[in-house]
């Protein structure tokens, strides 16, 4: 379950107390004042709830934040965003060689970096997420990363919600609460999947009931073409793609597209994408009526871009532009003696016996 409150004084915010984590449709507040929230949530500015938490910090800064780099170390970030920074200490603590840059909504009396840079390592939301009235605030940032390191109270299995240490609704201050699953279902809404989890903030003694867990951002793959009639060699294709990520999109030359760079195909783009969304290893198929599938790949913009041996890096259209966000090309080669002008050849050089028996129904009738 994930459950919100309503803030203190966030003047045309809706309850929208859901399940799921994705239900955000009826949260009115226009994203430009959001960053003016300190003039509607009073908690973050209590200086008695800045003093208790500070103190707080600098009793178990150094541990935690040990704790916390521990567990995201093998992606070896060089540079980190903390975001939501209450405290500084996860730049005071910093493995050496690591930029961490802070930011936060909230006017703490802290000296913040700010975001400075296009694109993180990693985005660190260290008790923060509960405290958002509104999750659209972050739809750019998740674009800047492809790591996410997320600690934040869960329920204990069996334990009531109501008289938890963490249940802050009175307050105002905690907004959210988020189950493991929905906190899944949060991010892969975002494209993000889980990569590990756990209690390593409570395991080191120094916190209670908080849960911390890492995601990477979804690696999208695409191939495109008219894929008319469907072959070993185009499975082929998508089963190699399929491994290099985890999201497949194929982008499918609709009739006008096809009859004009190729020829008219045989069956029509209905058909011929709901073939492609048959097949396991295709996860999307979009159609695009262009020549060439650039407006769809910079709509999409894709991890890595798929062709076959015909093709090079260089002759593969958009390379530039994929190449530009850190994107690639991959070439995998092709399987020989399989494509659909072969296959079209090899039917109309076959002869049909026409002594065979008429069928009708699925049974030889007599009398043919």
């Amino acid at each position: 379950m994930w459950v919100s409150a309503k803030p203190m004084g966030w003047k045309g915010f809706k309850d929208t107390r859901s399940v799921g984590g994705l239900n955000l449709s009826e949260v009115p507040q226009p994203l430009k004042e959001i960053p003016n929230m300190r003039k509607n949530i009073s908690f973050q500015y209590n200086k008695e709830y800045w003093k208790t938490i500070s103190e707080a910090y600098e009793r178990t800064a150094k541990i935690l934040n040990k704790v916390r780099w521990d567990f995201v170390k093998e992606i070896k970030p060089k540079i980190a965003l903390d975001y939501g920074a209450g405290a500084s200490f996860l730049t005071k603590f910093a493995p050496k060689g690591i930029t961490v840059d802070s930011f936060d909504l909230g006017k703490f009396p802290i000296k913040y970096t700010g975001i400075r840079h296009d694109f993180y390592d990693l985005v660190f939301f260290c008790d923060v997420l509960e405290h958002f009235p509104d999750f659209r605030v972050l739809d750019k940032l998740f674009k800047k990363t492809d790591h996410v390191y997320v600690s934040l109270p869960i329920l204990p299995d069996g334990k009531k919600l109501i008289g938890w240490k963490h249940f802050k609704f009175d307050t105002g201050e905690h907004l959210h609460f988020f189950t493991k699953r929905s906190l899944d279902l949060f991010f892969e809404a975002r494209g993000f999947k889980l990569v590990k989890s756990g209690y390593p903030e409570v395991e080191c003694g120094v916190r209670k009931d908080i849960y911390s867990a890492l995601y990477k951002k979804k690696k999208i793959v695409f191939v495109n073409g008219v894929f008319d009639l469907i072959h070993i060699g185009h499975t082929y294709l998508f089963a190699k793609a399929k491994e290099l990520g985890d999201i497949l999109v194929v982008g499918l030359n609709s009739d006008k597209s096809a009859a004009k760079i190729k020829r008219e195909p045989i069956n029509n783009q209905e058909n011929r994408k709901k073939m492609l969304e048959s097949i396991e290893y295709v996860d999307r198929v979009e159609v695009f009526d262009e020549l060439n599938p650039l407006c769809l790949m910079k709509k999409i913009k894709p991890d890595i871009v798929i062709k076959g041996s015909d093709y090079t890096r260089k002759t593969v259209i958009g390379y530039e532009f994929v190449e530009s966000y850190g994107g690639r090309i991959v070439i995998i080669p092709t399987l020989e003696g399989n494509s659909t002008t072969e296959i079209i050849e090899k039917i109309k050089g076959r002869s049909f016996n026409k002594d065979l028996p008429k069928i009708k129904g699925g049974y030889i009738t007599k009398g043919y």
